[in-house]
């Protein structure tokens, strides 16, 4: 026996579930129906869906409007449904100078006493009280923020009430500001240096020694006309070129004032270099070299003579000659007369063959 057909029946629908939001864009609640009778002996199933789902509950407070997925807040609102009041001052004091005062949906700046909210009703502007009247004040009167206050030149402080100023003794000071002398003034000092010492005008009221002439070639003037002179110079000026005033006094044994090892301190290396067969001159000549064993009686750089080795040009007896003739050199420092036509001229002794002019060699 073939079975009666029966088609697929849909029950009723559910009601609406509750909103799954209370407020905003994204609410919605939904209904479910089920199966009353099945499909049978070839039935039609059942079309359609067993859900549905619909909108609710889609709105912004104060005034906010729902824009696709999210509420769009009127100024001084925020949250997801423009629920909350915006607290401007939070964020830089709502951009307020002063005082910011949140209101419901809003804010209001305000200003301290003694100031006035500007037009932009943000900022706050100072009455300038100094432009009315000086307020007793001596010298200044200074406006300030809400206020003013008395104040004094360059040289001057305030005295304790406030208005009247009172010369400052910067000489007087823990720290003066001039290195030697000091001089208070009115409003004011002035620096002077010792004798021998003036200022110096990239550093004031600090002193430095003058020397007079200057000190040459790069030497220092480390006291008032004292020089300390560069290496191979010398002289209250360091005017004396000492590889020349070497040269021009008959030593030979010097090959350069400075640059050697000293023989009496090993530590230091800024004493003569000799040639071969001269040895350093004493401690009181550290530039200078003689011929080994005659270190007590170098040939002394002076201007009392004409060289190291010759005092004068003439005046002494001729050493050759048995008659008196007194047109030989004068010599010292034990030097012995030239032998080689060089006249007027010393040379140490066991070198008077081999004079050169000028140099005494």
């Amino acid at each position: 026996m073939r079975c009666p057909v029966v088609h697929c029946r849909w029950g009723g629908w559910s009601g609406w579930s509750s909103c799954s939001a209370t407020c905003g864009p994204d609410g919605t609640q939904f209904r479910t129906r089920s199966v009353a009778a099945n499909a049978q002996c070839g039935g039609s199933g059942c079309s359609g869906p067993n859900r549905e789902t619909r909108a609710c509950n889609r709105v912004c407070y104060n005034s906010g409007s729902v824009s696709g997925s999210s509420c769009v807040c009127e100024p001084g609102y925020m949250g997801t449904c423009c629920e909350n009041d915006k607290d401007e001052c939070s964020s830089a004091n709502g951009g307020c100078d002063h005082a910011c005062n949140n209101t419901v949906g809003s804010y209001v700046c305000s200003c301290r006493p003694g100031f006035v909210l500007d037009s932009d009703g943000r900022g706050c502007s100072d009455h300038d009280e100094c432009l009315v009247s000086d307020h007793g004040c001596e010298q200044r009167c200074l406006n300030s923020h809400g206020g003013y206050s008395c104040g004094c030149g360059d040289g001057y402080e305030l005295d304790g009430n406030g208005r009247t100023c009172s010369d400052i003794d910067e000489c007087a000071a823990a720290e003066p500001p001039c290195e030697q002398m000091c001089e208070n003034s009115e409003g004011g000092y002035r620096c002077l240096c010792e004798d021998g010492y003036e200022l110096i005008p990239e550093e004031p009221g600090q002193c430095e020694p003058v020397c007079d002439p200057p000190c040459a070639t790069e030497g220092n003037c480390t006291a008032p006309d004292k020089c300390q002179c560069s290496p191979g110079f010398d002289g209250t000026y360091c005017e004396i070129d000492m590889k020349e005033r070497l040269a021009q006094s008959g030593d030979h044994w010097t090959r350069n004032s400075t640059g050697c090892q000293c023989y009496f301190d090993y530590s230091r290396f800024d004493c003569a270099c000799c040639v071969d067969g001269g040895c350093q001159c004493t401690q009181e000549h550290p530039d200078q070299c003689v011929q080994c064993g005659y270190g007590h009686m170098c040939g002394v750089l002076d201007d009392t003579g004409i060289d190291g080795w010759t005092l004068s040009e003439s005046g002494c007896q001729c050493p050759r000659d048995s008659d008196p003739n007194l047109t030989c050199p004068c010599c010292r420092n034990r030097g012995c007369p030239c032998t080689n036509g060089v006249p007027g001229r010393c040379a140490q002794c066991g070198r008077e063959a081999y004079c050169e002019k000028g140099g005494g060699k």
